[in-house]
């Protein structure tokens, strides 16, 4: 990252390919696994299903 944010200059993302498209999964390291699985599943949903386009 150029600017650091949250103390991070460092950040690990996931790439997800659906057929609606590219998803980015990239959770904050101090996010506990609950939390990011929600993530997780909106970047799933987002590549099999599409952001709201037609």
């Amino acid at each position: 990252m150029r600017t650091r944010f949250r103390g991070q200059t460092v950040r690990e993302a996931l790439l997800i390919r659906g057929p609606k498209g590219w998803a980015e999964f990239a959770p904050f390291a101090e996010y506990q696994p609950e939390e990011s699985a929600a993530w997780l599943g909106a970047a799933v949903e987002a590549g099999w299903r599409g952001l709201g386009r037609r």
